[in-house]
């Protein structure tokens, strides 16, 4: 957004009529919109929501996150929203937040065994980048020493023998037979 300033409407009435304070004030001008908008765009580069591509790239390396070929502009932003929305210590109420924001509240049903150092997440979602980033955000906050298992029912295919890409764990499976 260029905006247009004109200084010479600031000087005087008697000293508008000189050549040099027209000449001067002219390219002060020019400079001073110039100043203008840089620092519009800066401030526009502040919000992940106004990231432009090279915004969204340097931020992508800070936190170490590959983009898929598949992602569009927006959901590598969110993406970048959901890393800089983390806050530690995680609790399971802000877990079930988060996937209900990633893949939906009525998607995942969740069952913890506490005494056995495990958690069951079963998500229901066709979008699968959705998913691995889902994935991901477990890895990050659950512990090390806390078992876990996540499966996907809707990248099962119930009418042939064999089984769609999953996850199961932390591992990534390509193909199952039955």
């Amino acid at each position: 957004m260029s905006r247009t300033i004109d200084l010479k409407e600031y000087l005087p009435d008697y000293i508008r009529s000189y050549y040099e304070m027209k000449v001067i004030m002219d390219a002060e001008s020019d400079e001073l919109s110039e100043m203008w908008d840089i620092q519009e765009s800066n401030f526009d580069k502040t919000f992940v929501v106004n990231f432009d591509e090279e915004q969204v790239a340097y931020y992508e390396g800070l936190f170490s996150i590959t983009p898929s070929p598949e992602d569009t502009l927006e959901s590598r932003k969110d993406r970048i929203i959901s890393w800089l929305s983390g806050s530690s210590p995680y609790t399971l109420k802000w877990l079930m937040q988060e996937a209900a924001g990633l893949i939906g509240s009525e998607s995942f049903d969740m069952t913890c065994d506490l005494d056995g150092y495990s958690i069951n997440i079963m998500a229901s979602t066709e979008n699968r980048l959705k998913f691995l980033e889902f994935v991901k955000l477990i890895d990050k906050v659950l512990p090390c020493n806390l078992g876990r298992t996540i499966t996907n029912a809707t990248m099962y295919n119930i009418n042939t023998k064999t089984k769609a890409v999953g996850i199961v764990g932390a591992t990534y499976i390509s193909e199952v037979t039955a």
